[in-house]
């Protein structure tokens, strides 16, 4: 900018305008001189905000370069006229990736296109010493991508010769396929492999879902029933429900029977968190479907979903009979030659222990989520044994230990900070919240509630932590907030007519003996929990976070004596 006479200096509150302008360069020296010469007419913002537009963006004329190179286009054009027909297909199409891309996905991508297997791994290879793509460091297994000034050129090209939407499709075909393969691999692998094998794909199936949402609504539905899971694995739960719903909503759709009933347990899964009884009706869809289509692995996990979704929601007859059938399904496939792998077992031993531990059977519950934890560990499943230590936490604190509870909790919260498993994380830190808080650790839960609070949002589950929240509040010399976290919570509890998992139950019996005890004004209090009820979990989190401050209206203020 300087050698163009531009400013002398950059400001340092434009410092990361000119980082993220060098990033999304790729750090190529003539993207960024030529990037660097628009600065005097549109300023470093300016310039930032427009790079998206096109390439054309950058098209000042350079004295001491050759014409070919006086933009971006026009050097990729040169570079791109210097390809095989085969070379410049292969460079074209690979534009359809939104992410770094394995060798195995290039290859199937190609394939389709009309190059062979064999042939797609030598033209990677030929278009990487072109230096038109690029192996990505450290990847395992192997990515390439193409520099995003590429990536657009080539969807550019694509465009040009109309088959950007065939190759998108292609691309749409060759994510379900990948996730379709996938679904079996829940019970082979342990769950933390797994998520690290798929989670670079999810801007991939990202993109290909937003495409094929309109241009291909039978492959979206495909793909969303394959891939959902991926999305509450990544800690992205409302963002899969999206996709579930949409996928779900168009009844003119023809849908394979196997792809319904996916697509209703992976939204049953999704809504665990949900404040309503949709979790049941999805799942109840789902064990229909699975057994009309006669997939008896299907129908096992359906089940499985389906006790721990009446469980949450109060049915304990529902869950009974689920979780029964759910026994009688393992032992018939016990006695097949080749039966279901073991971690199939957990998830039965996680069924019975939801059943028992929302049934009041809290010794029973403890011994399952024992036996959960012991075969985790056997098969190497980090993230499966996380969860059993979830419900030992719960049990823990059941009991009114709540150090130990505590002590338990921070420990998963430290586990799935250092797995980077996101998808329980918010559950994690709001049971850390609440242990702490019921120690009598009052400024440690408040972190660990603000923090809560942030992932709550995220998942659409601030509902869940009212009490706790109230609690708090009134802890804290707030009990006006208090009485409206528990209004908000009492309202939000509603679908399942105030039944509480134990934790959550103490807690709610803890602030309402408080209340009762301190607070006097009933019209107050009636006022401020209908206000609660009315305002919603987030805004009341709010209040009861501090965040907040309720400002009495001049209707509740003590009338003044004659």
């Amino acid at each position: 900018v300087r050698q163009l006479g531009g400013q002398p200096r950059i400001a340092d509150d434009h410092l990361e305008d000119a980082a993220q302008i060098c990033r999304e360069l790729d750090g190529l020296p003539l993207a960024i001189e030529l990037a660097a010469a628009m600065v005097p007419l549109l300023g470093l913002s300016g310039v930032r905000e427009r790079l998206g537009e096109s390439l054309r963006l950058l098209t000042r004329s350079l004295q001491h370069v050759p014409a070919r190179h006086e933009t971006i286009h026009a050097a990729l054009a040169w570079s791109h006229s210097l390809l095989s027909p085969e070379e410049q297909l292969a460079f074209r199409h690979l534009g359809v990736f939104a992410a770094p891309f394995t060798t195995a996905r290039a290859e199937a991508l190609l394939e389709k296109s009309g190059i062979p297997r064999h042939r797609a791994v030598m033209v990677l290879d030929l278009l990487v010493k072109k230096s038109l793509l690029m192996k990505v460091d450290g990847a395992d297994p192997p990515r390439h991508r193409l520099l995003q000034s590429a990536r657009q050129f080539a969807v550019e090209r694509m465009e040009a010769q109309g088959e950007i939407h065939a190759v998108r499709h292609r691309h749409a075909e060759v994510m379900n396929a990948l996730f379709q393969a996938a679904l079996p691999t829940r019970w082979s692998e342990p769950s933390q492999v797994r998520l690290r094998r798929f989670l670079p794909e999810l801007d991939e199936v990202r993109a290909a879902l937003d495409w094929s949402l309109v241009r291909a609504p039978v492959l979206h539905a495909s793909l969303v029933a394959h891939s959902a899971w991926l999305f509450g694995a990544a800690g992205q739960c409302l963002e899969g429900r999206n996709h579930c719903r949409d996928a779900l909503k168009d009844r003119g759709l023809t849908l394979d029977l196997s792809v319904q009933a996916q697509l209703h347990h992976e939204l049953g899964v999704l809504l665990h968190d949900d404040s309503s009884k949709q979790k049941v009706d999805m799942a109840r869809a789902a064990v229909a479907l699975f057994r009309r289509c006669g997939n008896e692995a299907g129908l096992f996990s359906a089940l499985g979903r389906l006790t721990i979704s009446a469980s949450l929601c109060d049915d304990t007859e529902t869950a009974a009979q689920a979780v029964q059938e759910m026994t009688r399904l393992w032992e018939d496939h016990e006695a097949q030659p080749v039966p279901w792998p073991p971690l199939a077992y957990w998830d039965l031993l996680n069924a019975c222990d939801y059943e028992a531990n929302l049934c009041g059977r809290l010794d029973e519950g403890k011994a399952l989520a024992q036996a959960q934890k012991e075969l985790a560990e056997e098969a190497g499943d980090t993230f499966r044994q996380m969860f059993a230590m979830m419900a030992e936490e719960q049990c823990t604190a059941t009991d009114g230990h709540y150090a130990e509870a505590a002590a338990l909790a921070q420990r998963l919260v430290d586990m799935a900070r250092s797995e980077r498993y996101t998808e329980k994380l918010h559950v994690y830190i709001a049971n850390l919240a609440t242990d702490l808080l019921m120690d009598g650790k009052l400024d440690a839960a408040l972190v660990q509630a603000h923090e809560a609070f942030k992932l709550d949002k995220l998942n659409d589950s601030v509902w869940q932590s009212l009490d706790m929240l109230g609690m708090l509040s009134y802890a804290r010399g707030r009990p006006n907030e208090a009485v409206i976290a528990l209004g908000a919570a009492q309202k939000a509890n509603d679908f399942r007519e105030d039944f509480l998992e134990p934790v959550e139950r103490n807690v709610r019996h803890k602030l309402i003996h408080c209340l009762n005890e301190t607070f006097k004004d009933a019209a107050l209090r009636a006022e401020l929990e209908r206000l609660g009820a009315r305002m919603g979990s987030e805004k009341a989190a709010e209040y009861a976070l501090g965040l907040r401050t309720y400002q009495p209206s001049s209707r509740l203020l003590p009338r003044p004596r004659r």
